[in-house]
């Protein structure tokens, strides 16, 4: 109880302890910025110039999809129907790093972009920490991308449609790295 009392008093006076996702680094300046510390993702900050990640699919693992593939959507614990996205990349730190993927239908032009670009039905930005793999490599997998998000458009509209999956990547340090797959999707309509 003792303990307990002691770090509320803490937590309330503005002091905080919390671990560090750098290992233990300290922020000898003051200033907010933490020396970087190596990984298996990113074993120095010239890795980040050439950082790399690519797009492709997995519930529990990461596996690549070719270029104009067709992926089969499921239908999710709430009704929606998804589709996984996984992604792989290199020279981005493996705790930290932003992930943005968007979900844009190729076939649907967006009536409020000048240009006609796609529509876009699904964005996610998160942070996640990514695993290990073999050949330095790191992957992140399991990402549950909705296709019939806000009712924007009815299922059977999406049988067969063109949708290009696009993954941008930030770490702490600035090093950005982007890749998108162009799929077909399909799926039972219930």
């Amino acid at each position: 109880m003792r303990s307990l009392a002691l770090a509320l008093a803490l937590a309330t006076s503005g002091v905080a302890c919390s671990p560090s996702s750098t290992s233990g680094a300290t922020d000898a300046g003051g200033d907010g910025n933490v020396p970087f510390a190596p990984d298996e993702c990113k074993a120095s900050l010239a890795a980040g110039a050439t950082a790399n990640v690519t797009v492709g699919s997995g519930q529990s693992a990461y596996l690549d999809v070719a270029e104009g593939a067709t992926l089969t959507w499921e239908r999710g614990p709430q009704g929606g129907h998804h589709v996984w996205v996984a992604l792989r990349m290199i020279g981005l730190r493996k705790v930290g790093t932003l992930t943005s993927i968007d979900l844009d239908d190729l076939d649907v032009p967006d009536p409020h972009a000048a240009d006609g670009g796609a529509t876009n039905i699904n964005h996610s930005r998160v942070i996640f920490d990514f695993e290990r793999e073999e050949g330095g490599h790191c992957v992140l997998y399991g990402m549950r991308m909705q296709l019939d998000n806000a009712g924007s458009l009815a299922l059977d509209q999406l049988v067969g449609a063109h949708l290009r999956i696009t993954a941008t990547l930030q770490d702490p340090d600035g090093a950005k790295a982007t890749s998108a797959r162009d799929v077909i999707v399909t799926g039972p309509l219930d």
